[in-house]
């Protein structure tokens, strides 16, 4: 047997354990011993929200995993202590939630300051390298965050709100390119914006009648929704494609991103229609088949492709949508031929 498989056999058995822990307690509290014996449910309560958090600290402690996945393994087991003990056996975990919760949510509160705070000069010296927000945050972010997931949706979030809210000034250069002129993307996009809010006024006055709260979640849900449509729409002027000497940075609203090192193209092309048999290939344009791409990229090497929340594609042909093809086309093979 060699060492991978041992490894995989010893990360088996840890997931096991835990695994272990979860289903013993449910059994327990589905059997008649939780009401002959109602001491059980503390020992119960006790196991999912303190025995289950500190084996799997114990259990990561030599793996490159941040102890901040803890948290959602705390939070796992005291929503699933609440749902499998009896209510009247719940004394226990009540002081838990009362008085071990807050103090997370501070917890994790004054971690995220002091990560923020932390990461002023990492998103000050990148921003003298960088215009574009989106990248300057997932670098600065991705730097200081220890959790790369909670890094991601962070960076988008706080995108979201910066296009929608703050960003007015277009971006314009003698190396950019737009992608949202020529295919009518604002406009279809003014018009989805006017439909979901028509849709989302009408759908909350008769939700109401029925039921105020589910009307209100939906309503919330929809205007974040459409707050989402407007930072994506208003991310095109402030987001251009830009050629430099050494990389080309493709970029598309909040769809996505992708920095594709020169060097590294194989060919560029201008195209009528996408190949969907083609291997590899990722497509970014601003409003997916309503907008189709009309360049092709091959590059050498894979590169990757940021989309929403941060996830990450890799590619060897990315299909986008450019304004200026034949201008775009011949910028790039300027430099390819430098």
């Amino acid at each position: 047997m060699n060492l991978n498989n041992i490894s995989n056999a010893i990360n088996i058995l840890k997931f096991g354990i835990l695994l272990l822990i979860v289903a013993v307690s449910f059994i327990i509290t589905r059997s008649s011993m939780i009401l002959t014996h109602p001491e059980l449910a503390t020992a119960i309560t006790i196991d999912l929200i303190l025995t289950l958090p500190l084996a799997y600290l114990f259990f990561i402690k030599k793996i490159k995993i941040s102890k901040l996945t803890v948290v959602p393994l705390f939070v796992f087991g005291t929503i699933f202590a609440s749902f499998i003990l009896p209510a009247n056996n719940q004394n226990f975990l009540h002081w838990i939630k009362l008085f071990a919760l807050p103090v997370l949510e501070l917890g994790i509160l004054g971690y995220v300051g002091f990560i923020f705070y932390k990461s002023r000069k990492t998103y000050q010296s990148l921003n003298q390298k960088s215009t574009d927000v989106m990248e300057i945050l997932r670098e600065t972010l991705a730097k200081e965050f220890p959790v790369a997931l909670a890094a991601n949706a962070l960076t988008f979030e706080i995108a979201v709100f910066y296009y929608a809210v703050i960003g007015w000034k277009a971006k314009r250069g003698e190396n950019t390119f737009t992608y949202h002129k020529k295919n009518g993307a604002v406009a279809l996009l003014s018009i989805f914006v006017f439909l979901i809010f028509i849709e989302t006024t009408v759908l909350h006055v008769l939700l109401a009648d029925w039921n105020n709260t589910i009307a209100w979640i939906l309503t919330i849900f929809s205007v974040y929704f459409l707050f989402q449509i407007i930072a994506h729409g208003k991310a095109f002027f402030q987001r251009p494609i830009e050629i430099t000497d050494e990389k080309i940075f493709v970029r598309c609203g909040l769809r996505g991103d992708a920095v594709i090192d020169v060097k590294n193209i194989e060919k560029i092309e201008i195209i009528g229609e996408i190949d969907e048999k083609e291997t590899d290939s990722v497509k970014l344009s601003a409003l997916g088949k309503m907008t189709p791409p009309n360049v092709k990229i091959s590059v050498q090497n894979k590169a990757i492709l940021n989309g929403f929340y941060g996830m990450k594609k890799e590619f060897k042909t990315i299909f986008l949508t450019v304004d200026e093809t034949e201008k775009f086309k011949q910028a790039v093979e300027n430099i390819l031929d430098k």
